[in-house]
């Protein structure tokens, strides 16, 4: 249990994890931002 802290600093100080990290948030973001447009893009304007 002590090594924990450890282990988790380690990992946040590793470049790779770090990059890892944004990569996969900008992914996310730019999928979110996807999914957006497409959902404002495809609205029925006035066709009721």
């Amino acid at each position: 249990m002590e090594k924990a802290p450890e282990l988790i600093t380690t990992l946040a100080n590793t470049p790779a994890v770090i990059l890892a990290l944004m990569i996969a948030l900008a992914a996310f973001g730019l999928a979110a931002f996807t999914i957006w447009v497409v959902h404002e893009h495809t609205k029925p304007k006035g066709k009721r």
